[in-house]
């Protein structure tokens, strides 16, 4: 209610860190929930995203091209300046630099038979669904692993909500505990190693800077190429995403299509769908409601207190509750 009344009131703000460079503001913060409610004059929106954004981001950049290049492009130097650098001053002090390991893929030492290895990666089909390949490739090549955790019987949502937790734990012993760290394990060996070396020697935080300012570069070519050619359209991102009025969602998904394509050299897998209002509430919604804050002791009430402010409290009893009942409520809780 609150990020409703901010919207409606036009008090709007935005910041852009220095640090990722995304962009942020009351709609990026906004439940997803909730976007189907939003309107553009009047109009209902939908949605054109990145498919599996992080995950093809990284296919893109574990590659020599990306770490040479200078000058204006998709390349390190000009998305991440300050991690070109640090990585040029590692040089061959580098801990993965050893014997056979001669081909530097951002910030990495590999042999030749390795990087055989990580393109079998790259060379994934990003187009189709990432989530449901990574599963497929498990039951084809290693069913016993797969038939041994029950947790894949959830499907691709399981892999879904993995994929994170994989790309920035650095630590080897959390991932070998985890049913889908074991899996990416075997599927793709090397691309596991250039992560924990990444994230040991550069840090998680910067892998995750280093993908998200790659992902900032992209969508801001997008934007630019959407303003140039169709200015009339209105839209604004939310990060790997574009929210603009239901007709002009194949336009946006032409041009972000042909724009990433281009930059990076491999095709990208783009979807837009309209958002269309609930017309019931279902338990998958009410569970997705209830898990934006669940708290059940006191140290996730203490984790979350910070968030529950008695602004937002008391928008809740305004909308719930009239007159004498308002103020019995108001009276409970001390608010004046």
């Amino acid at each position: 209610l609150s990020i409703i009344k901010d919207i409606d009131d036009k008090d709007y703000f935005f910041s852009i860190p220095e640090s990722n460079r995304r962009f942020y503001s009351n709609l990026t913060s906004f439940p997803k929930l909730y976007r189907p409610f939003l309107l553009i004059d009047g109009n209902g929106v939908g949605e054109v995203d990145i498919m599996t954004s992080q995950s093809y981001i990284l296919s893109t950049i574990l590659n020599e091209r990306f770490y040479k290049r200078i000058g204006n492009g998709y390349n390190l130097q000009t998305i991440h300046h300050n991690l070109k650098i640090g990585i040029d001053n590692l040089g061959r002090n580098n801990p993965s630099n050893q014997i056979g390991r001669d081909i530097f893929i951002t910030g990495v030492y590999f042999s030749s038979m390795m990087l055989e290895g990580i393109r079998n990666y790259t060379n994934i089909d990003f187009t189709s669904d990432y989530y449901t390949f990574i599963l497929e490739e498990g039951k084809r090549l290693y069913p016993n692993h797969i038939n041994k955790h029950k947790v894949f019987l959830k499907g691709r949502d399981y892999i879904k909500g993995q994929i994170m937790n994989f790309l920035f734990e650095w630590n080897g012993y959390n991932r070998e505990g985890n049913p889908f760290g074991e899996l990416m394990e075997l599927l793709y060996p090397e691309l596991c190693d250039y992560v924990i070396r990444f994230n040991q020697y550069y840090t998680s935080t910067e892998f995750s800077y280093l993908l998200q300012r790659s992902e900032v570069f992209l969508m801001l070519n997008v934007c630019k190429e959407l303003q140039l050619k169709h200015p009339n359209i209105p839209f604004y991102t939310i990060h790997d995403s574009i929210l603009t009025t239901q007709s002009n969602l194949p336009i946006v998904q032409k041009v972000m299509t042909d724009v990433i394509t281009k930059l990076t050299g491999k095709s990208v897998g783009v979807k837009s769908k309209p958002l269309h209002q609930p017309i019931s509430i279902d338990e998958e919604l009410v569970e997705e409601i209830f898990n934006k804050v669940r708290i059940k002791n006191d140290k996730e009430w203490s984790d979350n207190r910070t968030y529950i402010l008695t602004k937002n409290i008391k928008l809740g009893i305004d909308f719930f509750y009239e007159e004498n009942e308002r103020k019995e409520w108001y009276d409970r809780l001390g608010i004046s």
